[in-house]
């Protein structure tokens, strides 16, 4: 049975040692009122049930939290982030749900620099979450080759790391084989399925040697490393902003650097 994750942010703050009395009270008016919104999604999922339930409950837990703690001055970047990202990509049709950016920033981003995501300080927080953020924590962006698609499943092979995920739903791809293609996505293992959590967005296999050019050239100059897999990886885990302006399909949202990331630590 997979546990109904609780709100009560207010709550678990207070039982860490942070007074109540001493929080803002502009701090305290977000997060009551983010939480009862939340609670009305929260109870639109009960009705569902099952894995996709869970996973949608645990991801919206991990929401409110990630925003509270973003209105502590100790994650400032963290702040920065958000701000930064839903002025660019929360409006734009590429990223309709939100949660292939919020995702991004809750399980890759770190609040300090060479620092974690605030999604491990919420894991150690809340162990209810622990089985959905494990494995958020443990996922992040990628391209990959479709190499079988059908209605029911969906099989994929990651450049340049060759990973391989079998994936237990289909795509929303169009045509008659989507085979051979490339998928930008972040695809997932939690309560025993495989599944591409979030937005997505699929392009023809004609494209793959300009992709893998694009990706070569910035890891020259941005995530060098001598294992192109190394490189590769750290690539797609902290320069999702840059990917967010390849896919969005805006064009105000410009071209940002491949480490735009590295700008959210500055001080003003």
């Amino acid at each position: 049975m997979l546990d109904r994750p609780k709100t009560g942010v207010l709550e678990n703050l207070n039982s860490q040692g942070r007074k109540l009395s001493s929080l803002p009270h502009e701090f305290m008016q977000q997060v009551q009122s983010f939480e009862k919104v939340i609670e009305e999604e929260i109870r639109a999922n009960d009705e569902q049930g099952g894995v996709i339930a869970a996973i949608q409950n645990s991801f919206l837990m991990v929401q409110i939290l990630a925003a509270a703690h973003s209105l502590d001055k100790k994650f400032q970047p963290l702040k920065k982030c958000i701000d930064d990202i839903v002025k660019r990509f929360g409006h734009d049709e590429s990223f309709q749900d939100d949660i292939l950016l919020f995702s991004w920033i809750y399980f890759n981003f770190p609040t300090t620099l060479g620092g974690k995501p605030i999604g491990y300080k919420i894991a150690l927080d809340r162990p209810e979450l622990r089985p959905f953020l494990d494995a958020a924590l443990d996922s992040r962006l990628g391209i990959f080759e479709i190499t079988k698609s059908s209605s029911e499943e969906c099989h994929l092979k990651e450049l340049f790391t060759g990973k391989q995920w079998k994936l237990n739903h289909g795509l929303d791809l169009r045509g008659d084989t989507m085979d051979g293609c490339l998928v930008f996505a972040r695809p997932m293992r939690a309560f025993g399925e495989q599944y591409i959590f979030g937005d997505y967005s699929v392009f023809p296999s004609a494209r793959r040697p300009a992709i893998e050019d694009l990706i070569r050239e910035k890891m020259k100059t941005s995530f060098f490393h001598e294992d192109d897999v190394v490189s590769y990886e750290t690539f797609m885990t902290l320069g999702a902003p840059y990917w967010f302006t390849i896919f969005a399909k805006s064009d105000k949202c410009g071209i940002l650097a491949a480490d735009h990331y590295l700008q959210y630590y500055k001080k003003q």
